[in-house]
């Protein structure tokens, strides 16, 4: 092969490399709008747990989150208070799935989030970002484990 056919034969190598990237980062964007447009609407909790006690009480109404494009807006036993309002942040692209959640426009909550059919899976800590979806004996006793329904 000539020195010329050869300098072809790279550049189309690199070429196709640099194009497969791109290819890449377009489908972890469509990944990232595939989630954050999933994620939009009222959530129901339908499990929550800390540890290894429950933090869903059947006598009373179960917690809501409604996600809007940036916040959560969280009714907590059938009320809405100013204070329930979240921020938050997705990056579909990290294995898990992470979010973060902004409290009271201080606390920073690292979670991770999962989807199964209408079922939304969150589990956070304040200290450090979960790798698993539990809050049982064997996690961090400060995980705090969370599953909705969608309404």
């Amino acid at each position: 092969m000539t020195k010329h056919r050869l300098c072809v034969a790279v550049l189309l190598v690199f070429a196709a490399s640099l194009a497969s990237l791109a290819g890449d980062d377009k489908d972890k964007d469509k990944k990232q709008i595939k989630d954050a447009e999933r994620l939009l609407g009222v959530w129901i909790m339908v499990k929550g747990e800390v540890g290894d006690r429950s933090i869903v009480d059947a006598s009373e109404p179960l917690d809501e989150w409604t996600f809007d494009k940036d916040s959560i807006i969280a009714k907590h036993r059938g009320k809405t208070y100013a204070k329930n309002r979240l921020n938050y942040e997705i990056d579909p692209k990290a294995t898990p799935r992470n979010i973060d959640l902004e409290f009271d426009g201080k606390k920073i909550f690292l979670g991770i989030y999962e989807f199964d059919g209408d079922r939304l899976r969150i589990c956070y800590n304040m200290k450090k970002r979960p790798r698993q979806f539990a809050s049982d004996e064997d996690s961090d006793p400060r995980s705090v484990l969370m599953e909705f329904k969608k309404k």
